[in-house]
């Protein structure tokens, strides 16, 4: 959301939004592994002013970041927490059941199977 200021400018108000960037590894060797290195982006509270820095822009607040880093070992279905005094997460791993297609049903001895016919040649080009 923005406003105008004094002078027409456009200036925001509010603080810019939080975000977490980083990166979530989950692997298996004899348990569930989980590594997570995450970074918390808290933007710096601002106050709004109708003054105009002289070069005619205020900059932008600088974000304060908070990073987690940790790993744990896990078992399929055992919810855990991540903490970190301001953020967290919880996760919870599920093994994906995959369907199974039935075996065909084998054909009886005295079957009748027809040959298929020959590919025939590509044509040249």
């Amino acid at each position: 959301m923005t406003t105008l200021d004094a002078i027409g400018a456009l200036v925001p108000v509010g603080p810019p939004p939080e975000k977490i960037d980083g990166v979530v590894r989950l692997y298996r060797s004899r348990y569930l592994h989980l590594e997570a290195d995450l970074l918390y982006h808290r933007p710096e509270a601002t106050t709004i002013s109708v003054e105009v820095a002289p070069e005619g822009v205020a900059p932008p607040p600088t974000p304060t970041l908070f990073r987690m880093t940790t790993s744990r070992r896990m078992r399929s279905r055992e919810l855990h927490y991540l903490d970190h005094p301001l953020f967290g997460v919880i996760a919870l791993i599920t093994p994906l059941e995959l369907e199974t297609e039935p075996d065909p049903e084998p054909l009886p001895d005295d079957a009748v199977t027809t040959p298929l016919p020959p590919r025939e040649p590509a044509p040249a080009s």
